[in-house]
């Protein structure tokens, strides 16, 4: 379902940049409030796609030692444990760091330079979209902690 309104956020993101440089360039009129819109898109396409990605283990990886590691399932079990736990100490940190800057910017009235929207409800919800994450990856480790064969369907 994430991945779904993930998507379509790709589809009305790249539709609003379309629409805004035709009417730019082409038009000479640009449209009011159109790059407001599309930071407040393009975080929350990032941040609601925290919670797919975290759920598939498709964060940005690198196999230096997989090879060697995948010869000794204890070893790589515990490569994987630990790799989970990193993921999730910084999806902890990112969200405790989002939800720090909402209050900031409750505090300070902060809002967007064109339409003068509150960058506090967006900063909330990649908030939440980040502690999201971490609860779905720390529910996820305790459940493959239990299995015995945890670990082996990552390829």
């Amino acid at each position: 379902m994430v991945s779904i309104l993930a998507a379509i956020n790709v589809l009305v993101l790249t539709g609003m940049v379309f629409v805004a440089v035709f009417f730019r360039y082409f038009l000479s009129d640009p449209l009011l409030g159109v790059e407001d819109t599309m930071s407040y898109a393009l975080a929350l396409l990032v941040f609601s796609a925290y919670p797919y990605v975290t759920e598939e283990r498709k964060h940005v990886q690198v196999d230096l030692f997989v090879g060697l590691v995948r010869k000794f399932p204890a070893a790589d079990r515990i490569r994987l444990i630990l790799i989970d736990i990193f993921v999730m100490v910084m999806l902890g940190f990112i969200a405790l760091r989002l939800w720090e800057q909402a209050d900031k910017f409750i505090t300070r009235n902060s809002t967007t330079s064109g339409m003068h929207w509150p960058w506090w409800p967006l900063a909330a919800a990649c908030a939440f979209f980040a502690f999201l994450s971490v609860l779905m990856l720390a529910l996820r480790i305790i459940g493959e902690i239990r299995t015995t064969g945890w670990g082996h369907e990552v390829k």
